[in-house]
């Protein structure tokens, strides 16, 4: 799913260097923040979806 891509790069890179787990690294945030990096990056990762189905049309 290319949504989760962008989400799934950033939390498996982050996480070692900090030393966390997958699930400790997402959790570890501010809510609000942390709400607002996960829609920022689901967002990034559907935008060239939507992008070239609107140039197509």
């Amino acid at each position: 799913m290319p949504c989760l891509r962008p989400l799934g790069h950033a939390c498996s890179a982050v996480a070692p260097l900090r030393g966390l787990s997958l699930v400790q690294a997402i959790t570890a945030r501010d809510p609000v923040s942390g709400s607002a990096y996960v829609v920022a990056l689901g967002l990034m990762g559907v935008m060239p979806w939507l992008l070239t189905r609107c140039r197509g049309a």
